[in-house]
């Protein structure tokens, strides 16, 4: 699976913010729509983190992956999004 190619609808950064970039030991994902789904891919495209959102604000705990750059997709049913971000 490629992170950067769907068939979805962009979902449009409006409303979606990511924080703080970068990150330390958490990431802040808020304004999503319900029931997003976030995956985090390392720079050379390997998934490293899936979570399931029950609400508008999601924090992602990041402490436990290799400081570096990564990809966020959001998934919110077929609509999606990328964010790059930076973890420390």
């Amino acid at each position: 699976m490629n992170p950067f190619t769907t068939g979805t609808t962009d979902i449009g950064t409006e409303g979606i913010n990511v924080f703080p970039v970068p990150a330390g030991d958490v990431l802040t994902v808020s304004g999503l729509p319900a029931g997003t789904t976030l995956r985090m891919f390392a720079a050379d495209g390997r998934l490293v983190l899936t979570e399931r959102t029950t609400a508008t604000t999601h924090q992602v705990h990041v402490a436990g992956l290799a400081s570096g750059a990564y990809v966020l997709r959001i998934d919110a049913g077929e609509r999606a999004m990328c964010k790059r971000v930076v973890v420390e």
